[in-house]
């Protein structure tokens, strides 16, 4: 879906983007940075992960009417008259 090039190139925006927060002074503004940089981090995670599959109903749905068709036969069966 991403092309590596796309990719190399985040990666590379974030490890100096971490090394210019680290050559900070200790203070609020850079735990902020840091906040930011974490969260940037944890988008950029997110991209080589796999969606989730989609549900499938119909195994389910195969099933549900093949547990009905089979109370119909045995109600028919039962039923009958002889």
């Amino acid at each position: 879906m991403w092309q590596t090039t796309t990719i190399k190139g985040l990666d590379e925006a974030l490890a100096e983007l971490q090394r210019a927060i680290e050559s900070l002074p200790d203070s609020p503004v850079k735990k902020k940075l840091q906040d930011r940089y974490q969260r940037l981090k944890n988008v950029r995670d997110g991209l080589e992960a796999r969606p989730p599959t989609a549900w499938n109903p119909f195994p389910l749905l195969g099933t549900v009417l093949l547990a009905i068709l089979l109370v119909c036969v045995i109600l028919h069966l039962g039923t009958r008259e002889r």
